[in-house]
């Protein structure tokens, strides 16, 4: 057979069948008659999966544990499709969210957990590995639109950045910003808007075209916002002269005195809060400036700087008027008229003054020089609490291992604990619809998540620095679902950039979701029947990673996601799967042939023509002379079947 065998042979002999296997029905809580009937097909995979949580827990624990029974009589190696959780922490109201709540990660975290509990019980001690469980790492439906543009677009954004893209380039054409601090959404879009010239050749025009870009939208979002906060002050210096100029003549004094003092506890307060909004969403800050990456670094280490001045003097500057009221009003107390009290009163108003005047001004910086990121994209928003949801997951996976080695080795076996852990693996969900769901974004979400959980158990678990990492590794991966990454398809995406999506994800890879669609909606077709060239960025993803010394190593499954093709064909997908994949046994084509003169008989074995078996070594005559296909004609004398009703081997009926 080609390129199929029940083994694993080496890195370019990517496709066999003890790597393949389908996916069991994820409407169906009895996961465990259904692997009793899918291991008969002699697939080495299969993939036990409940969307849903309340199918979920309709699964008795006992049947993992038989599931692993089963599987290692059969020779399977099971993997797990996790439910759909929310990682990033969501509070839903109805069909809109209100806000984001760390308590919320934790409970989804914990039941990622119960799903790890289980997958543990699907291993094999004597072979031991690594069992994959998927799961999504969005399910809000947040994601950036990309597409090819169909037409030129041609303008300059309000900031004066040009914009030139030409037919075929990639553009993005929706985002989603979101508020940090209250959770708030909302959608900003490409635009194209007509503005008054401001230009000789605009004014021929008889009009200036800019470009709203998501990204500039975003960035006025922000600006915007930021602004209206730092007018507050402003207001409040403007209010604090009126008070003042009232009481100075003699207009109700002792009210005036007390809306000063309430005005300038309001003050403090909203200068709290704008310096706290700094210090939690000005990329300059000490705290946000180590998650910038190395060139953004470089480009604005000379801003950083000078926003360090700035910050630093204002701080001084503070400091000295908060002395100075505090001095002030010690004397107030002490007064000994009402006319030095007048006086200091009024010394104090014009240092209060002066306080909102100085912030003011240093806020007012942070428009233009140092803007404050308050507003940010989904992605870029979720990915740290993603991140964090399944690297605690991933400790547990880990403590897990650890105590499951433990109880083997009181039983007198011995097994190495990272070599039993659960692997998180987070799946890329359909692109344009869901958030990472591009080759480079779901490799970033696994990185991060990697470093987390290493930092996790650095910190909790007290391992090493240098074994943490090497855990978190082999713990924490991706699944590629191929058919996901076809969604990009109907934005003008060709092929070869969908293996260049695939390509960006390679080296994180540890599973396979291989199924086919039309890029519209997610048909869950067999590999073949569509256009998501399946099985050639399976083989993108592996010649990629071997490329750059991450091999996909023999416990990497290729899991056929072909339910929809069974739900409406009503058939086996398994004679479509096996001819698409080349395989011998149902392909059409040419019969071997003996390799030509300087020809590699082994690139024939495994690559070439040698598709459709041995040829005729078995011609018809020798079937029917000589004990046909099976032991029907085999003398008795050999082993052959004795004339009855039952077979010697079993005892089954033999009609």
């Amino acid at each position: 057979m080609v390129n199929f065998s029940k083994n694993y042979t080496r890195q370019w002999d990517y496709r066999s069948l003890g790597n393949m296997g389908t996916n069991l029905n994820p409407f169906e809580g009895n996961q465990l008659q259904q692997l009793n009937q899918q291991i008969s097909a002699g697939q080495g995979g299969t993939e036990i999966i409940t969307l849903r949580r309340d199918i979920w827990e309709t699964i008795p624990k006992q049947h993992f544990k038989e599931m692993g029974r089963l599987s290692k009589l059969a020779g399977v190696e099971p993997t797990i499709h996790g439910v759909i959780i929310e990682p990033v922490g969501a509070e839903i109201m109805g069909q809109s969210i209100s806000g984001w709540s760390d308590e919320k990660r934790i409970e989804e975290s914990r039941m990622v957990n119960d799903i790890l509990d289980k997958a543990i019980d699907l291993v094999d001690i004597n072979k031991p590995r690594n069992v994959s469980v998927t799961f999504h790492p969005d399910s809000l439906a947040r994601a950036p639109v990309y597409r090819r543009a169909d037409k030129e677009i041609r303008g300059v954004t309000p900031d004066d950045e040009q914009i030139d893209i030409k037919p075929g380039q990639e553009i993005k054409v929706m985002d989603w910003a979101v508020d940090r601090e209250t959770g708030q959404m909302m959608p900003v879009k490409l635009d194209e808007k007509l503005m008054p010239p401001e230009t000789d050749e605009e004014k021929k025009l008889g009009y200036r075209k800019e470009i709203w870009t998501p990204d500039f939208s975003l960035k006025n979002i922000n600006k915007t916002s930021w602004m209206q906060e730092v007018e507050g002050l402003h207001a409040r210096a403007f209010q604090l002269s009126e008070f003042e100029e009232k009481r100075a003549k003699g207009i109700h004094p002792e009210a005036m005195t007390g809306a000063i003092n309430t005005m300038m506890s309001h003050v403090n307060s909203e200068i709290q809060t704008l310096f706290e909004r700094t210090k939690k969403f000005n990329p300059l800050e000490d705290e946000n400036w180590k998650h910038l990456g190395g060139e953004e670094q470089k480009k604005k280490a000379e801003l950083k700087k000078k926003y360090a001045e700035d910050r630093n003097k204002m701080l001084d500057e503070n400091l000295k008027i908060e002395r100075t009221i505090k001095e002030i009003n010690e004397k107030i107390h002490k007064a000994k008229n009402e006319t030095e009290q007048a006086l200091l009163l009024n010394l104090e108003a014009d240092l209060m003054r002066q306080k909102i005047d100085k912030w003011a001004g240093f806020f007012g910086k942070t428009v233009n020089n140092y803007p404050i990121e308050k507003f940010t994209t989904f992605e870029e928003f979720a990915a740290p609490r993603v991140a964090d949801t399944f690297a605690r997951s991933a400790a547990h996976s880990w403590q897990l291992a650890k105590e499951r080695a433990a109880e083997l080795k009181k039983e007198g076996k011995i097994v190495d604990p990272i070599k039993i852990a659960p692997a998180i693996n987070l799946e890329n969900p359909p692109a344009n619809q869901f958030a990472f769901g591009r080759g480079d974004k779901i490799a970033e979400v696994v990185q991060k998540t990697r470093d987390r959980t290493a930092e996790i158990l650095t910190k909790e678990q007290h391992v090493n620095p240098a074994e943490a990492k090497k855990i978190a590794e082999r713990i924490v991966g991706a699944t590629w679902d191929v058919g996901h990454i076809n969604m990009l398809r109907p934005a003008g995406y060709t092929t070869e950039d969908l293996i260049n999506e695939a390509k960006k994800a390679a080296k994180y890879v540890r599973h396979f979701h291989v199924t086919d669609n039309f890029g519209t909606t997610d048909s869950h077709l067999v590999p073949g029947q569509g256009n998501t060239h399946a099985f050639e960025q399976v083989k993108a993803i592996r010649e990629e990673a071997a490329r750059q010394g991450f091999p996909v190593g023999p416990q990497v499954k290729e899991i056929m996601e072909i339910g929809g093709f069974v739900q409406h064909h009503k058939t086996s997908p398994w004679p479509y799967i096996l001819e698409n994949s080349n395989s011998p046994i149902y392909a059409s084509g040419p019969q071997w042939r003996p390799p030509s003169e300087g020809e590699d008989i082994g690139s024939r074995y495994f690559f070439s023509e040698y598709s459709s078996g041995f040829g005729n070594i078995l011609p018809a005559y020798h079937f029917g002379q000589y004990f046909g296909a099976g032991f029907a004609e085999v003398p008795i004398t050999l082993g052959g079947m004795t004339p009855g009703e039952r077979s010697r081997f079993a005892g089954a009926p033999m009609a």
